[in-house]
C-alpha cells in the first residue's frame, strides 16, 4: 500500500499546493483542519482540495481528533496554525493555544504512533527584522524598525540615523523574537528538533533558526530510536 502523508493545516493555500504535489508524487493524503472562518470563510466545505483527498474535520488541539487524523499515516507535515504578527500581539491566547498546544497534542500523539518522517514549517518572522548593512559594510541582526514619522525611511537606521541596506538573511542568523507569533514558531521549531532524535526516525523543521550543519538540514536521526515511553521501535 502507498504511504500515507497527514498534512495538518491542510486546506489552507501552502497545504493545498502540497497535497497536490504530493499525490502527483504517488502519495495516498490526508488533510486535517478545523476550517476556521477567519481564514476559509462561511461554511464547512474545504475549497480547492483535491477530490483524492481525505479531508478530517478538527482542531489540532483536539487529542481525538489528531489520533483519528494519524491512524495509518507514515509522513507529517504539520502546518495548522494561526498566522500573523499583528493579530498575535492582542490574541496572545489563541496564539499559544493553537499553534504551541496544538504542536505539543500532535507529537504527544506521534510518541504512540510513530511515522517516517515528520516536518513542521517554521517562519520568516523568527529572524525579526532581518539582516542589515551599514554604509561602513557592518552587518547588524538586531535592527529595530523604530515609528516613523511621514517622509522618514522605511529602512531602520545606523547609529548616524543614515538609512541601512537590507541585505539576504541566512538560516543561520540569530533569533530576533518580536512577536507572540514568532515565538510560537520558535517553540514549534525547539518541540521538533529536541522530541525527533528520541522519537522518530526522522524530522525537519524547514527555515529552523539552527546552523547549517545541525538537525534542520538534514534527517534529525537517520536509523530508528527506541520509544522512551514504550520502548517500541
Amino acid at each position: 500500500m502507498k504511504d500515507l502523508a497527514l498534512i495538518t493545516g491542510g486546506a489552507g493555500f501552502i497545504g493545498r499546493h502540497l497535497a497536490s504535489a504530493l499525490l502527483a508524487r504517488g502519495y495516498r493524503v490526508r488533510v486535517l483542519d478545523s476550517l476556521i472562518e477567519q481564514v476559509h470563510g462561511a461554511g464547512a466545505v474545504p475549497r480547492g482540495l483535491d477530490p483524492a483527498v481525505d479531508f478530517v474535520a478538527g482542531d489540532v488541539r483536539d487529542a481525538g481528533a489528531v489520533a483519528r487524523a494519524l491512524a495509518g499515516a507514515t509522513h507529517v507535515v504539520h502546518l495548522a496554525a494561526e498566522v500573523g504578527v499583528g493579530q498575535s500581539m492582542y490574541a496572545v491566547e489563541r496564539y499559544v493555544s493553537v499553534n504551541d498546544c496544538g504542536t505539543a497534542t500532535l507529537f504527544q500523539a506521534l510518541i504512540e504512533a510513530p511515522v517516517k518522517r515528520v516536518v513542521v514549517a517554521s517562519s520568516m518572522s523568527i529572524y525579526g527584522e532581518g539582516l542589515y548593512r551599514t554604509h561602513g559594510g557592518a552587518t547588524i541582526e538586531d535592527a529595530v524598525r523604530k515609528p516613523r514619522k511621514p517622509g522618514e525611511p522605511w529602512d531602520p537606521l545606523d547609529a548616524e540615523g543614515r538609512p541601512m541596506r537590507p541585505v539576504p538573511t541566512p538560516e543561520t542568523k540569530r533569533p530576533a523574537l518580536a512577536s507572540v507569533y514568532a515565538l510560537t514558531k520558535y517553540m514549534q521549531e525547539r518541540l521538533t528538533l529536541t522530541l525527533a532524535p528520541a522519537y522518530w526516525t526522522s524530522a525537519a523543521s524547514p527555515g529552523a533558526s539552527v546552523p547549517r550543519s545541525a538537525a534542520s538540514r538534514s534527517p534529525a536521526t537517520s536509523t530508528p530510536r527506541r520509544s522512551l515511553r514504550s520502548g517500541r521501535r
